[in-house]
């Protein structure tokens, strides 16, 4: 069994929850924009809950992240006992600061490239992670860009709200389409396995 199941099944839930909230603050940011009066009388206290529980959520969402990707390195070096990043490395390269603007393209990478080169079922997840990266990193930089307008801006825009909603849900998506496709990879992986063990014998035997 993957040493990353069980980690990686709870982060899917939580990001799927991260999304509903994302999707639902967007709801906020749009009905306040069109109704600020409807917003104030019905949905601002809910709204204000809302952001409480998804920053609640969000801290959680982290920390079961990195004992994810902890474990995920653990079961990417029993396929490859020589894979390039450990797994505390792989933690470090998303929180050394700088190092990370690199560290987490290197992380990801590789494991599409492993995926890809090493994992035999696992060609068309390696594809699809690699794909999904750019779209990371450009989310993310615009999600930083517009929180950080609205941070400085003394009267915000409301519709700088519902752009912002509109990122940060679109930045949870990805990040759970790529979780999935990880687990998806580990998983084809595991399963060819025996397989693939049992060719090798064969193939031994009969050069033997």
């Amino acid at each position: 069994m993957l040493t990353s199941k069980k980690a990686g099944n709870i982060l899917v839930i939580f990001l799927q929850v991260g999304l509903f909230l994302s999707l639902f603050s967007l709801l906020g940011s749009t009905i306040m924009t069109l109704t600020p009066n409807w917003y104030d009388a019905y949905f601002s206290s809910l709204d204000d809950f809302i952001t409480l529980f998804n920053i609640l959520l969000w801290i959680l969402t982290i920390l079961v992240f990195f004992t994810w990707l902890y474990q995920v390195h653990l079961d990417v070096r029993k396929f490859d006992p020589v894979y390039p990043i450990k797994p505390t490395w792989s933690i470090c390269s998303f929180i050394i600061p700088f190092y990370s603007l690199y560290g987490i393209w290197n992380v990801f990478s590789k494991l599409a490239a492993f995926f890809i080169t090493d994992g035999r079922n696992a060609i068309k997840e390696g594809q699809q992670l690699r794909a999904y990266l750019p779209w990371y990193y450009l989310v993310f930089f615009m999600f930083n860009m517009i929180n950080r307008v609205i941070e400085k801006m003394p009267d915000v825009v409301n519709a700088l709200f519902i752009l912002s909603s509109f990122i940060e849900a679109l930045f949870t998506l990805i990040c759970l389409q790529m979780t999935r496709t990880i687990i998806s990879g580990l998983e084809a992986l595991s399963h060819s396995t025996p397989e693939s063990h049992g060719q090798e014998n064969t193939d031994s035997t009969f050069a033997t």
